[in-house]
């Protein structure tokens, strides 16, 4: 089982999980890297038997099953993912309707849901809608299309389309990665889309992104700044990146990893 100390090579798996197979330049152009450390990484994969190298390209070996590499991603600093999960399911009230995406951060929600009072979940991960489906109160729909192996979610056209379908009260969405003034990042093309519909449909968009991943890009935006009302983070984030959120009127909800609390909590419209 792959341990993921780093994030690059984790963004490599995904990629090549969704091409299956992919050149060294290609994969130095998307990850923004050069060739040599590419190459470095790939020596390193192969070592741990995810990927087969060949002809200066590399191909995805489907050693590990889906889940269990979710799993894996899950782990990756995931006692801030729990704190800011429970932050963000603190927001939650009676009779809402949230959409999450198929991210690991949206998923830990799932560990912190009321079970006092009932809530619809909208979501296109298959994982999150089995996990919430056993929560008293909640009902789940499922939105369909083709499976992504590499997400476990469908964000393709029908999911997309019978997403429009609905509206929803919070879009929780998380992504690769973050930066201002961008926004939250992602690696895979196909989940623009998807998490453009979810934003869309909802009156609020909360943005949950650890401090590992502030300050770094990825290849494309797939939730802008501009887009996001609430963003919970933890309380690693730089003072600079907090200085600029603040500056831009968004309410920010700083989470304490250990303990699991809110630290601080920036609301522009109590101001």
């Amino acid at each position: 089982m792959a341990d993921y100390h780093n994030n690059r090579h984790r963004d490599i798996l995904q990629l090549l999980m969704v091409n299956n197979t992919m050149s060294v330049k290609d994969l130095s152009e998307k990850l923004g890297v050069s060739q040599v450390t590419i190459r470095r990484d790939l020596e390193v994969l192969q070592e741990q038997n995810l990927i087969t190298k060949f002809h200066g390209s590399a191909m995805f070996k489907h050693t590990d099953t889906p889940a269990a590499l979710f799993d894996l991603t899950l782990q990756k600093n995931g006692e801030q993912k729990r704190a800011i999960a429970k932050a963000a399911a603190s927001l939650i009230r009676p009779n809402d309707v949230i959409s999450i995406d198929s991210s690991s951060t949206t998923y830990c929600i799932s560990e912190f849901m009321p079970a006092s009072f009932p809530v619809k979940v909208i979501t296109n991960h298959l994982l999150a809608s089995l996990k919430f489906i056993g929560l008293p109160n909640v009902d789940v729909i499922q939105l369909g299309g083709v499976l992504s192996p590499s997400t476990i979610s469908a964000s393709d056209y029908f999911a997309v389309k019978l997403c429009r379908e609905f509206h929803s009260d919070i879009a929780f969405l998380s992504a690769s990665s973050f930066s201002v003034p961008s926004g939250g990042f992602d690696m895979i093309a196909a989940y623009l889309e998807m998490k453009k519909t979810f934003i869309d449909i909802a009156s609020r968009v909360v943005f949950m992104v650890d401090s590992s991943k502030i300050s770094k890009k990825a290849l494309y935006v797939s939730v802008p700044l501009h887009n996001m009302d609430t963003i919970i983070t933890d309380d690693h984030i730089a003072a600079d990146t907090l200085s600029y959120l603040e500056d831009a009127g968004k309410e920010l909800i700083i989470v304490n990893a250990k303990t699991k609390t809110v630290a601080q909590h920036i609301n522009p419209i109590s101001n």
